[in-house]
Formats: C-alpha cells, sequence, structure tokens
C-alpha cells in the first residue's frame, strides 16, 4: 500500500494533536514578551514530533493567527467556553475552508460575527494604533499578509546574478527585488538555510527596505564607519561588503548575545573588517576614542517596530501609547551620544522601522533643532548612486518605505552630513 502523504497542508483536516499543538504554540506567542518566531522555534525544538512539513504548516497556521489576531478573538467571543484548539479550528475554517467537525456550525457563525466586527480586514493593532498609523486600512491589509523572504548576496563571496543561478542549481527559484540591486525574493517556500551557498556565505536574509538603509549610508572602502545598534549585525554586514573588507566597523549594542550572533555571521559572510564590542548600560567610555573620527555614523535605533507587523504581529498588541514616548526619549538620547562621533563632512544616517512619526520625521526635525552643524544629505543623489531606482522613496529629503507602496518592511531614515567646519 503506497504511504500516506505527510503534507498536511494538503489534508482536509489536520490530526487533532496538531491542532492542540497549534493552539498551545498561539497562547505561548501571546503570553511571552519574546518574539513569535523564537517561541515557535523553541516549540519545534522541544516537541520531536514538529519536523519537516509539520513546521511548516505550524509556523504558517500561527503567525496567520497572530496577523488575524482582533478576527480571532472577535468570532471567540461568540464560541461558548472556547478553547486555544477552537481558536485554531476558526482561523482554519476561515482561510482554507477546512471541515472542521461537530462544532463547524457554531464556528462558521464566529466567523461571521468575527467578519462583522472587524470590518472583513485582519485586524492586527487595538484602535489606537490603528488611529496613528497612516492610511491604516491599506496598511492592515498588507500587515495581513506574509512578507517576502528576500535576500542580499554578499559581494565579498559573489555577485547577485551569481547568486541567482547557484540557488537555481540547488533547486531554490528566485527572481530580482524591484528596489535593492544586491536582493532577491524566493519565488518558493524552501528552506534556504540548509543550502551550500548559505553554509559558504554567499548570501544572507535581510528585507529589501533594510538593504535600502545600508545604501543611504554610502560607505566607501578605507572608512571608519560606526553602527551604533548592531544587533545581530544585517546592515552591518552589508556594510561590510560594501566596503570591500577594507577600512573599520565599529559595532556597538548592549545586548551581548546579539553581538555573538554578529560573530558567527561575519565569520561565514568573510568580513574581516567588523570589530565588534558589547556597551554596558551606562558606561560609554568605548566611544570617547572615536569622537570625531567616523565617516559614516548609523544609528538603526529601537523602535516600536511598527513597521515590521507583517513579521511580528504580536507588536501590535504588546505595545502601548506610553511605549512610544518612552522609546522616542531613547531615539534621542541615541542620537545626542553618537553625533559627536561624526567627524566634519561625515554622515549620520538615524533609521528605525516604524511608521509612526514620532520615532522618524519628528525625530530628526527635533535633533536638527538643537544641532546647526547637520543638515539632510541627498538621499536620492546617494541611493541613485548606489543604482536604488528612487521614484517614490524619497519624501521631504527622508527615506520612507512601507508595504503598500514599496512591497518592504516599514523604514524611515534621513543621512545627515556634518559641516566640513564643524567645531571638534
Amino acid at each position: 500500500m503506497p504511504r500516506k502523504s505527510r503534507d498536511v497542508r494538503r489534508a482536509s483536516l489536520p490530526p487533532r494533536w496538531l491542532i492542540h499543538a497549534c493552539g498551545q504554540i498561539f497562547r505561548a506567542c501571546i503570553e511571552s514578551p519574546g518574539a513569535p518566531d523564537k517561541v515557535i522555534a523553541r516549540a519545534f525544538r522541544e516537541d520531536g514530533r514538529l519536523n519537516g512539513d509539520l513546521q511548516g504548516f505550524v509556523a504558517d497556521t500561527v503567525q496567520g493567527m497572530l496577523r488575524a489576531r482582533g478576527f480571532v478573538e472577535a468570532g471567540m467571543r461568540n464560541v461558548p467556553r472556547g478553547r486555544d484548539e477552537d481558536a485554531v479550528l476558526l482561523f482554519l475554517r476561515a482561510r482554507r475552508g477546512l471541515t472542521v467537525g461537530p462544532r463547524a456550525a457554531g464556528l462558521g457563525r464566529a466567523i461571521a460575527a468575527g467578519e462583522k466586527e472587524t470590518g472583513g480586514v485582519d485586524v492586527l493593532v487595538p484602535g489606537w494604533l490603528r488611529s496613528a498609523l497612516p492610511g491604516s486600512e491599506a496598511l492592515l491589509r498588507a500587515f495581513a499578509s506574509a512578507p517576502p523572504v528576500t535576500l542580499r548576496a554578499n559581494t565579498l563571496r559573489i555577485s547577485t546574478r551569481e547568486l541567482a543561478e547557484w540557488l537555481w542549481h540547488e533547486g531554490i527559484a528566485v527572481r530580482p527585488t524591484n528596489l535593492s540591486p544586491l536582493g532577491l525574493t524566493l519565488e518558493n517556500g524552501a528552506n534556504v538555510f540548509r543550502t551550500e551557498a548559505f553554509r559558504d556565505g554567499a548570501f544572507e536574509m535581510q528585507d529589501e527596505g533594510s538593504q535600502l538603509v545600508a545604501f543611504l549610508c554610502a560607505p566607501r572602502p578605507g572608512d571608519v564607519v560606526v553602527d551604533g545598534c548592531a544587533g545581530a549585525g544585517g546592515k552591518t554586514l552589508a556594510l561590510a561588503a560594501m566596503m570591500a573588507n577594507r577600512g573599520t566597523i565599529h559595532a556597538f549594542d548592549t545586548a551581548a548575545f546579539r553581538l555573538d550572533e554578529l560573530h558567527q555571521r561575519a565569520r561565514r559572510a568573510g568580513a574581516q573588517n567588523v570589530r565588534v564590542q558589547a556597551l554596558e548600560e551606562n558606561d560609554l567610555r568605548p566611544l570617547t576614542r572615536l569622537h570625531a573620527k567616523a565617516d559614516v555614523v548609523l544609528i538603526d535605533a529601537p523602535c516600536s517596530g511598527t513597521g515590521v507587523l507583517r513579521r511580528n504581529p504580536d507588536i501590535g498588541w504588546k505595545l502601548r501609547e506610553a511605549d512610544v514616548a518612552r522609546l522616542a526619549e531613547e531615539q534621542a538620547r541615541l542620537l545626542l551620544t553618537y553625533a559627536p562621533l561624526v567627524k566634519p563632512g561625515g554622515r549620520l544616517v538615524y533609521a528605525v522601522c516604524s511608521l509612526l512619526p514620532a520615532e522618524g520625521e519628528k525625530q530628526v526635525a527635533r535633533f536638527l533643532r538643537t544641532h546647526p552643524d547637520f543638515r539632510r544629505a541627498d538621499a536620492t543623489r546617494t541611493l541613485r548612486e548606489a543604482g536604488v531606482p528612487t521614484e517614490g522613496l524619497v519624501t521631504r529629503g527622508d527615506l520612507f518605505l512601507d508595504p503598500v507602496r514599496h512591497g518592504t518592511d516599514g523604514f524611515y531614515a534621513a543621512a545627515l552630513q556634518r559641516a566640513a567646519g564643524a567645531p571638534m
């Protein structure tokens, strides 16, 4: 007898234990302060049954439920004594047309109630944030969809065209991104981390918008560059490749565990010009030796993350209005801390993956009012010189990206030039 396929995505009804597992992981994502992808990955490690195709099904289901959380919660209010498993069934019935057993009629009524309450749009955020987001309904529709998987060719190893050919030979179809000359978008859901190309450091997974922020920095080989909030190093490694491993990148962060990941990624990428150092929260002495010496300073500041709700849909429900005000003060402090490191004639790039003006253009306007030695650089010219088509990207001199207009994550970035004769 032929073996039955284990691809549950094609099955009419997932097994009961799998529905239960999805419900437990959904609940853990809601209650955990960590990012959903970390919670899901931990569940995979802890439950040996979740492997192969099952992992794809679980991740797709749980992330989809988080994106549609407002819809799910509205529907569940109409399911008496509803459990997390019922929430999974509600979601699957609404999205995949699956037969869900004896509770189908009740769940069908819940779906109708959920759609009526949410206006047919997957409510990703609470009311206060929905009002704060520009063009919120269109954004919500964009945020309700899964983001594309985008790669950046590591030009220390390979060209974009050569990477596409390599991946094709490994059975992975890609297409060029619309904006970044180094970007490739996956055409299917293949696991690129199992490829020889990944093991050899030929690419990094990086959203196209994040790639454009790196282009805005415009580092040159031989420059001194400071990445003030380097994290796991996505933009750091992009800068290293642009500098062709010449010059020095000083990568700082207060989260040592993220810098550990940067160390590993830099080794795989062959980025030899990156110097990593963890900072203590209240000890900034390591920065003093770089005073007025940096050609480029990048501040990829901690923010609300409202630009990456497709990837982290839990953010909208965990964020509070008071958090935005607190983050804005932290961003202002970082600008004051890192601006003195820019040498006269050098460039300061401030970026956030946020769509809220308080964290973006208002933050930069506030900084410029008190720092007359800085002015906006020509972002359009910088991006064009990097081979980026700039139509619709730059507004009032700054880079604005969102998933509706550009298909990228949401980003704001400003490039500020320090006057050549500025006092040191």
